[in-house]
C-alpha cells in the first residue's frame, strides 16, 4: 500500500473513499459507493462503515460536501475499502470508474470518457441497424484457400462433375 497512497485507508489527506458494501441489491450485485472516512468504524475486529438511513439518504451529497459526522441512528454495514480520493470530484470520477472496472485505482484524468455498458437488446438493435454487406459488391473476391483445398479422387466426384 506504500506505494500508492490511495490504496491506504488511513491516508487522512484523501478523506473520501470508494467503499464496497457486502450487501446485495435485488440482481445480486454488490452495492459500491462514496463516503467519508470518518464514517468508519470497527465493531469487535469488523471493519465497518455508518451509512445514512433511508430518510436521510437524499441527503448523501449534502453530506459528503459538509464532512458530515456520522449519526448515532445510521446503520453500520461491512465493507471493503477500495481507494480514497482527495476531493468529492475525484471521489465521483472513482466511483463511476468502479461501477465499471475493479481496479480503479489509477491516476485520474480529466475528461476521461469511459466505455458506456450496452444491454444485449441495445447491441442487437445497433447490430441490425448495420448495412448488410452485398454479394454483388463491386469489389473483386478473393478465394484465400485457391490452392489450399485437396483435390478430390473419390469417382464420385467426378461423375457428378460429369452432370453439370
Amino acid at each position: 500500500m506504500a506505494n500508492n497512497p490511495s490504496l491506504d485507508p488511513q491516508n487522512l489527506k484523501e478523506p473520501y473513499a470508494i467503499v464496497q458494501c457486502k450487501e446485495t441489491d435485488e440482481e445480486g450485485k454488490l452495492y459500491i459507493d462514496l463516503v467519508l472516512k470518518k464514517w468508519f468504524t470497527t465493531r469487535g475486529k469488523k471493519k465497518m462503515c455508518k451509512y445514512p438511513s433511508e430518510a436521510h439518504y437524499h441527503l448523501r451529497d449534502q453530506f459528503l460536501e459538509e464532512f458530515k459526522t456520522s449519526e448515532k441512528s445510521w446503520s453500520c454495514v461491512p465493507y471493503t475499502f477500495i481507494v480514497g480520493a482527495e476531493n468529492l470530484e475525484q471521489g465521483r470520477r472513482r466511483l463511476d470508474r468502479a461501477q465499471f472496472i475493479k481496479d480503479c485505482k489509477t491516476t485520474d484524468i480529466e475528461g476521461e470518457k469511459l466505455p458506456s455498458l450496452l444491454s444485449k437488446s441495445q447491441i442487437s438493435d445497433s447490430l441490425h441497424n448495420r448495412l448488410q454487406m452485398r454479394s454483388n459488391s463491386a469489389l473483386p473476391r478473393i478465394d484465400t484457400l485457391a490452392g489450399t483445398r485437396l483435390k478430390s479422387k473419390s469417382r464420385f466426384s467426378k461423375i457428378k462433375s460429369n452432370f453439370k
